[in-house]
């Protein structure tokens, strides 16, 4: 009897590692160091979740920057966000297009047209599989910006971060759907 008391101890503590275990999300782990560290420079990544388009950046006229955002499995109010995804302005293979006319003044999420690596129109509420390369594009303590006046003022307690600018891009990208 004691026997199968430590057996099924051992088994339930196990059983519950390996829950606990499987609700980390290594895309988010991915998001919080791509914004801390450049451990990913120069290196391809692949992470999940839902391409975002608020906060969505025209690039050069030929591309749009967007964000792959996820979650939590069982903690839904924490999310994370990996942002500046370059992808190609059209309608060829991982690529996105805003299909409104040129008047108008806003978008919805209806509105935008992601093209896999297969050139198959998804949405974006589909989750999705990201592949790229990551390039910092400013190595290095953050710069002030010269175009405004600043006041310093006195900060109480540590501020947050290491000083450090982790702006990057990622290229290259492959999306896969889920």
């Amino acid at each position: 009897m004691r026997r199968s008391a430590l057996y099924f101890t051992g088994l339930a503590s196990a059983l519950l590692s390996l829950f606990l275990a499987s609700c980390g999300n290594k895309s988010m782990d991915l998001a919080k160091e791509l914004a801390s560290s450049y451990t990913h420079d120069g290196k391809t990544i692949s992470a999940e979740g839902k391409l975002a388009t608020n906060m969505m950046v025209w690039g050069t006229g030929q591309t749009l920057d967007m964000n792959l955002e996820m979650q939590a499995a069982l903690d839904n109010t924490r999310r994370e966000r990996i942002t500046d995804i370059v992808l190609p302005y059209g309608t060829g293979k991982n690529s996105v297009k805003i299909n409104v006319p040129d008047t108008a003044r806003r978008f919805e999420d209806k509105d935008v047209f992601i093209y896999d690596k297969n050139g198959e129109k998804i949405s974006t509420s589909d989750k999705v599989r990201i592949t790229g390369t990551v390039t910092y594009t400013a190595k290095g303590p953050k710069k002030e910006s010269g175009s405004h006046v600043t006041i310093t003022v006195p900060k109480p307690g540590k501020e947050e971060g290491d000083g450090n600018d982790y702006s990057y891009k990622i290229t290259n990208v492959m999306i896969e759907k889920l």
